[in-house]
């Protein structure tokens, strides 16, 4: 009795502070800050590459991951994956058309027709397996694909990192800031009913603003405790809404009553 009460009272605090519904905004607003640093991460790759070539590293081992032409005698893994598929369903094709040819119901023309296609697929084949043989390595090219990715994304991961400033510190700052000062809300809360206002229910100063955005940092930290204090603070507060001096309201969207048209009046034929 005493837990399911204690549910019952977690459930309840969590309706009353809004808790699940400001938790998947905050999602949506991240997802949306990690699509928006893509391209700014691209330009600054970019831009440093110009001074230091090991910054064209990744983009270049990818080339070769995915190209399809021989470089150096070599087919990337891609490639020779592409090839050895192809030249499975070519023999499969060979296959179904000599069984085909063995039927007795075939024209003449028919069976020219069939031994000249099998005749271009095998041509077909034996370039494939030359290519193979030439270019192709002693490894499975499932295997070989699976390490070359493995060695690029960790390549990828250690420029990531080094440019992580730019979503955790550039992009979320000025999302976070700019949107509250200038709406009191975030899209994420926009689309789940929220706002953002003052203690006494005015509008976001920037520096309110920007103080709530760096509050995330804090509320962040020892496990998203700032976050989940919302549930026993008494005028349910988070940790950030405590620093900027802020709250969080729901904005419930007022049904548009349809306009009722008026009853035509049906004339009544005068009696004579």
């Amino acid at each position: 009795m005493k837990r399911q009460k204690r549910f019952k009272h977690l459930r309840k605090r969590m309706a009353e502070t809004y808790f699940l519904r400001r938790g998947f905004a905050l999602l949506i607003d991240f997802i949306l800050i990690g699509i928006i640093s893509i391209p700014l991460y691209t330009a600054f790759l970019r831009l440093f590459s110009i001074f230091n070539p090991e910054y064209k590293k990744p983009k270049e081992e990818i080339k070769k991951i995915i190209s399809l032409k021989i470089e150096d005698k070599t087919l990337s893994p891609v490639g020779e994956l592409l090839l050895k598929n192809s030249e499975k369903e070519i023999e499969k094709r060979i296959a179904q058309m000599n069984k085909k040819l063995r039927e007795k119901n075939l024209t003449l023309e028919e069976r020219k027709k069939l031994k000249k296609e099998i005749e271009e697929n095998e041509k077909r084949l034996k370039k494939i397996r030359e290519i193979r043989r030439k270019a192709g390595s002693t490894e499975q090219p499932k295997q070989r694909l699976k390490k070359e990715l493995i060695s690029w994304s960790k390549s990828s991961k250690e420029q990531l990192e080094e440019f992580h400033w730019i979503e955790e510190i550039l992009v979320a700052y000025i999302y976070f800031t700019l949107f509250f000062y200038f709406f009191g809300q975030t899209p994420g809360k926009k689309i789940l009913g929220l706002k953002v206002i003052k203690k006494d229910g005015s509008k976001l100063s920037l520096w309110n603003a920007f103080e709530r955005t760096h509050g995330y940092a804090y509320s962040m930290s020892l496990l998203f405790i700032g976050f989940f204090q919302v549930l026993w603070d008494k005028r349910s507060l988070t940790m950030h809404d405590k620093i900027a001096e802020t709250r969080v309201i729901r904005i419930k969207k007022i049904k548009k009553k349809k306009k009722m048209k008026p009853k035509k009046k049906v004339k009544k034929d005068k009696k004579v």
